[in-house]
């Protein structure tokens, strides 16, 4: 078994803004280049593509198949360089990361926060229940990590996630086996999206399910990419949640299994 060599937590920037293209508008967002270093990487791409015990499917809306990790079934996953990147990201050491960094832009950060490793245990759910009862100040926050598929012909539809997310990094893992031009690269990226015109009312969704029909079209009509964070490999792209965080994965038309990892912190409603 191959051990993680990158300390991943010196990969991280000390302050967002230090990140690479960070931007404050529309929406907090930015970038990392090379973010383990290059035998991890390797590694890490093999195990991933090896991986076809996927869980849940976007049936209809794109095709994306995906699985979550969590501190529930973090032990189900075998020893690897995986287990070992899903550990670090579960860890108290991250939350500490993202408590410092991230919750000043937060609207409750006056809130005391606490970091719950299993949020679906039953002693969490008791406290949480008891916190809402009696409506005490307190936030709790956990971290889920899936790893994904879109196929050729798939898509992510707009969206600006789940009311209750306040954290997102997609990593990405191009294979080993095939060099992408400029083009696929383009492709298969992440697309943030901001109004066509001042003069437009925002489409504001802080609770956002994937936009299909009628609104699907009048997006497109009224919006358009101010960032493409092209699908790269080894590295991530990273976005703070909010009403306007419209971002999309266009459909492409080619043979071509795009994988990736994503790293969400969510906040326990």
């Amino acid at each position: 078994m191959k051990n993680l060599k990158t300390n991943i937590i010196d990969r991280l920037a000390k302050n967002l803004n230090e990140f690479e293209n960070f931007k404050y508008e529309p929406f907090i967002l930015f970038e990392k280049n090379n973010f383990l270093n290059p035998e991890d990487y390797k590694i890490l791409v093999n195990e991933i593509y090896s991986f076809d015990n996927f869980e849940k499917i976007f049936t209809g809306k794109g095709e994306k198949k995906y699985k979550s990790i969590n501190g529930n079934n973090l032990n189900n996953l075998q020893n690897g360089i995986f287990k070992e990147f899903c550990n670090f990201f579960l860890s108290t050491k991250f939350y500490i990361w993202f408590k410092k960094t991230h919750l000043p832009y937060f609207k409750n950060k006056n809130k005391k926060n606490f970091y719950i490793k299993k949020p679906n245990s039953y002693i969490f759910r008791l406290i949480n229940k008891i916190v809402k009862i009696f409506n005490i100040p307190v936030s709790f926050f956990f971290t889920e990590i899936e790893y994904s598929s879109i196929k050729n012909g798939g898509f992510i539809p707009p969206h600006t996630d789940a009311h209750n997310k306040r954290l997102s990094f997609v990593y990405y893992l191009p294979n080993n086996k095939e060099k992408l031009d400029v083009k696929k690269r383009e492709a298969m990226g992440t697309v943030f999206w901001k109004p066509k015109s001042s003069s437009l009312n925002p489409l504001k969704r802080f609770n956002c399910a994937l936009l299909e029909g009628i609104e699907k079209e009048k997006f497109y009509q009224d919006y358009e990419p101010f960032h493409i964070a092209t699908y790269e490999e080894n590295k991530f792209v990273g976005f703070i949640k909010s009403d306007n965080t419209w971002h999309t994965v266009e459909p492409f038309n080619f043979d071509y299994d795009r994988r990736a990892i994503v790293i969400n912190v969510w906040e326990a409603l």
